[in-house]
């Protein structure tokens, strides 16, 4: 597609932490959007007073309200997702993330959306078998780790069948999100560094010596667009950053705070028995736990990733890590009335 051709786009879950990022990012390039957010919740402030920016309730779970949603719109953003560790009731992953998307999908072809964009995750690549980088075309030996990433795994395949059919859907799969803005769920590499600037925090999983990679918001946000604008149909892209040890990752977060800390390394078999308690007490007494066995186990792999499918086919580029954590460190600073 070209940009000339987009001119309005509906964004799910654009009272989320990339959602509303995106919705901003889009506005800003003329587009109308179609901000989608729950019945009964309300925009943030600065996405309710932008002129391009519509608040548009609606629910995943119903199909005539997504439909009425995406009316006269060119693209769909999809990013509403049920990305917590824990859920109550189970079938809230399968409901959101699998029902959800198919919903999305429909809504789409009843109103011949030219395109859809879908975000799904890195994780369901899995981690590193070997000491290759992980990439898109990984095939997967183990079986997912948790039921987000296992759910999103069946909604790509759902999705592939709706491209064998003809619909124009592009998937983007993230790795570690991280920079300004809500400090969720989907934002957890801010949530440490805040911990580590305010709280003390300096605990390494294991050795600290595994990998993962991570992802600044902006670069993100531009992958998304990039991907609406010149993804190749039925493609899958993972949008990532540079990848860093925990070990590197606690030692950056010193030198853009200034804060010297020594980590002090947390048996893995210590954080899953916590894990354990939390999610019992989660289950048993409803008291939502911080994190999950099945977030631990991932700990014990690598998941250094390749991004260079992105950046060859999008022309996604990546902002420097301590350049971008620079920038979180003095957003949090003016959040915390310090800068």
């Amino acid at each position: 597609m070209e940009n000339t051709e987009i001119k309005k786009a509906l964004i799910t879950g654009a009272g989320g932490f990339v959602g509303g990022k995106l919705a901003l990012f889009i506005a800003e390039k003329g587009i109308e959007v179609n901000a989608m957010h729950r019945p009964g919740s309300k925009l943030k402030t600065e996405l309710a007073n932008n002129p391009e920016i519509h608040s548009t309730p609606a629910d995943l779970l119903d199909l005539e309200s997504l439909i009425a949603a995406s009316k006269g719109c060119d693209v769909i953003f999809h990013l509403a997702a049920y990305a917590q560790p824990w859920a109550k009731n189970m079938q809230t992953y399968y409901d959101v993330n699998v029902d959800g998307t198919i919903n999305v999908l429909e809504a789409a072809k009843a109103n011949n959306v030219k395109r859809v964009v879908v975000t799904a995750t890195a994780g369901t690549f899995g981690p590193q078998i070997d000491d290759s980088l992980i990439t898109e075309e990984i095939q997967q030996v183990l079986p997912p780790f948790t039921e987000y990433e296992r759910t999103k795994q069946i909604a790509n395949d759902k999705i592939q069948e709706y491209v064998n059919e003809g619909m124009d859907i592009v998937i983007v799969s993230p790795t570690r999100i991280f920079g300004p803005g809500n400090l969720s769920a989907s934002n957890a590499v801010t949530k440490l560094l805040e911990k580590f600037m305010y709280n003390g925090f300096r605990f390494l999983p294991g050795d600290g010596r595994t990998s993962g990679n991570y992802a600044y918001i902006k670069d993100m946000i531009n992958g998304h667009y990039l991907a609406a604008i010149k993804g190749k149909t039925g493609e899958n892209y993972i949008l990532g950053g540079e990848n860093l040890t925990y070990r590197e990752l606690l030692a950056a977060f010193g030198e853009a705070t200034g804060i010297k800390r020594k980590s002090v390394a947390v048996p893995l078999f210590i954080m899953l028995g916590a894990a354990k308690t939390m999610q019992f007490f989660g289950d048993k007494f409803n008291i939502k736990p911080a994190v999950t066995p099945p977030f631990i186990r991932k700990y014990t792999h690598t998941w250094a990733t390749d991004i260079s499918k992105a950046k060859r086919e999008l022309g996604y580029t990546v902002t420097p890590f301590k350049e971008a954590l620079i920038e979180t460190v003095d957003w949090i600073r003016k959040e915390k009335g310090d800068a």
